[in-house]
Order: structure tokens, then C-alpha cells, then sequence
């Protein structure tokens, strides 16, 4: 009764051939391999892509910090003798933090520097015509995402309005190692008159 039934089962042709069975695993084995193909690509456009965004977030964050400090200072004054890494020092009384400053770069940002009112110029001080610092502070937080991106103040210069006020120029830029990612020049004017 066994034989009967084998037999049949050796002559059935429904079903699939073997070149059917390779030709469908060839497809599957070539579209598998597109699929990796486009993935690597994938990975790396977001890569870029994730770096350009928080290249721009840093640059918008930098440039809003920078504008916010400058805005409200007032009795500006550059300092001779002092150097900063971007130029003459321009000191300014805060009136946002409440205190005399200035703005320099650090190693991966721009800092505040709080100008030592125990020693102001023409006092006891070891060198006048200086700035004395306390304290070099972050102006804000360079690299949240561990990309390695810095952002610099390049250039700051100050253009005093006779009728008050003044004009504020700087320029910073953004970088992540060797790369520029972008750069800007910015202008602010203060809205203290005093």
C-alpha cells in the first residue's frame, strides 16, 4: 500500500522546480544586498546630517548668547595692553549679570571673564593697564552631543555712538576638528545709553 503512494508522490509535478527555488533565493540574495547597500548610505547622510543640524543649534545658541551680553553693556572701554585672542579687550559693565566683564575664548568656547573690582585701574595693581580676571566662565555649553564641536569668537570690535550707545560687530565660528562647519559676522547695537 506504501509503494502505490510513494510512487505518486515521485510523480507529481505541482510544486516548484529546483531552478525555480535557486533563481528566487538569487533574487532574495540581490535584493538583500541592495538593502545593505542603501543602509551604509542611509548611515551616513544622517551622519552628516545630524552634524550640519547641531552645527547650526550651536551657532544659533553661540550668536544669542554673544548678542544677549553685548546688547545691554554699557561704559565700554577697551583696555591697551590686553589681549584676549580676538583682538583689543573691550571691558563693559553688565547689565544682565551685574558686574564689569569682557569676552575672550577659552580652548572649545567663548568664556566671560569677570574683571577684578578690588583692583580697578589706577589702584595698587601689579600691571596697569590690564585686565585682571577672577574668573573665566563658559558662556554656554559647547558640545551636548559628543561631536566635538567648538565654536570661537573671531573678531569683536566696538564702534561708539556720540549720541549714545554704541555698535557691537564680532564675528564666531563653528568648527568640529579640522572642519569649518560655518561662520558668521553679527551686529548688535546696546540699548544702554548710560
Amino acid at each position: 500500500m506504501r509503494a502505490p503512494r510513494t510512487a505518486r508522490a515521485l510523480r507529481a509535478d505541482d510544486g516548484f522546480t529546483l531552478g525555480e527555488v535557486l533563481v528566487t533565493v538569487l533574487l532574495v540574495g540581490l535584493l538583500t544586498l541592495a538593502v545593505a547597500a542603501g543602509i551604509g548610505v542611509a548611515v551616513k547622510a544622517y551622519g552628516s546630517i545630524k552634524q550640519a543640524t547641531e552645527a547650526n543649534a550651536l551657532m544659533g545658541n553661540a550668536v544669542t548668547a554673544v548678542q544677549d551680553e553685548l546688547r545691554f553693556a554699557y561704559d565700554v572701554e577697551a583696555v591697551s595692553g590686553a589681549s584676549s585672542g580676538v583682538g583689543p579687550v573691550y571691558a563693559f559693565d553688565s547689565s544682565v549679570r551685574g558686574y564689569r566683564l569682557y569676552l575672550a575664548n577659552d580652548a572649545n568656547t567663548i568664556t566671560v571673564n569677570g574683571v577684578n573690582a578690588a583692583n580697578p585701574e589706577g589702584t595698587a595693581d601689579p600691571l596697569p593697564g590690564t585686565v585682571d580676571t577672577v574668573a573665566a566662565l563658559p558662556l554656554l555649553n559647547t558640545d551636548t552631543s559628543g561631536t566635538g564641536a567648538s565654536v570661537q569668537l573671531d573678531s569683536l570690535t566696538w564702534n561708539p555712538d556720540p549720541a549714545g550707545g554704541g555698535l557691537w560687530a564680532f564675528s564666531l565660528t563653528v568648527s568640529n576638528g579640522d572642519y569649518e562647519a560655518q561662520s558668521k559676522t553679527i551686529t548688535v547695537r546696546t540699548v544702554n545709553n548710560w
